[in-house]
């Protein structure tokens, strides 16, 4: 875990999504290093400096992974995640509410696939195909998850080349078993019982995440806020970063 700012500041703890280490939240970063104490994480196998045998099976059951997140030296903090990583966060703030003053997702869906009682989702046929490209061929095939993610919003190639950089060390291994959680995971009953503010950003444009989960998410939850913002895509924690930024200091402000 790597931090940035002020200690005496408030806590904002960004964890990342699928396929991408930490760094790419840094253009984020720079825009809130001023206003919090950000906490950095990067999910197991996913840093430079960690080795495969720290991304084994293990480390990637769920409640092996919130357990970790709970034995970091963070005070309450403000709970931030992207796509995978915004759901991880949604079950750590069910899990442990004491420790989560405030939860922001950008891009995460209550489930990854599709469901019978959940139909805005990515296809599970869709899903399948990719998880087996991925196993026959990781590099071309992240090629081809980064044009998706990027799609949409009008600086998509520059998103892209940035995202590209932050695709980190993670192994074959590393990715197979993120993927496998991702699809496994599933918020909608925790997003239902939080009781803290809770805002989700969604990007009208994601090719990931379609726009029409945001509505049934706002279902799950009245007291939560949802926020669409129309030119979007799955990046929008790059190609919208000011805005976000503006919603997390909202956080704290009110």
């Amino acid at each position: 875990m790597k931090t940035v700012g002020d200690h005496r500041l408030p806590a904002l703890v960004l964890v990342h999504g699928w396929g991408h280490c930490a760094a790419v939240w840094q253009p984020l970063v720079e825009l809130l290093e001023d206003h919090f104490c950000i906490h950095l994480l990067d999910l197991p196998g996913y840093a430079d400096h960690q080795s495969d045998d720290q991304s084994g099976t293990q480390s990637w059951q769920l409640q092996s992974l919130l357990a970790s997140f709970y034995r970091l030296p963070i005070e309450p903090a403000i709970w931030c995640g992207w796509s995978l990583g915004g759901m991880l966060a949604t079950l750590y703030a069910e899990r442990y509410p004491d420790r989560v003053s405030n939860l922001v997702t950008i891009a995460s869906n209550g489930v990854f696939t599709q469901r019978h009682d959940w139909p805005n989702a990515m296809p599970t046929a869709d899903f399948t195909a990719f998880q087996q490209a991925l196993a026959d061929n990781s590099k071309s095939t992240l090629s081809r998850f980064l044009s998706l993610v990027c799609q949409g919003a009008d600086s998509a190639r520059t998103d892209c080349r940035y995202l590209k950089s932050c695709l980190g060390g993670a192994s074959s291994n590393t990715l197979m078993l993120s993927l496998d959680l991702l699809n496994r995971l599933d918020t909608r009953s925790a997003i239902s019982r939080l009781t803290m503010p809770q805002l989700h950003i969604f990007g009208a444009q994601d090719a990931l995440v379609p726009v029409a989960a945001s509505e049934a998410l706002a279902g799950l939850n009245p007291a939560g806020d949802i926020e669409i913002i129309a030119d979007a895509g799955h990046a929008l924690l790059l190609s919208h970063r000011e805005k976000i930024a503006e919603n997390l200091k909202r956080r704290v402000s009110n």
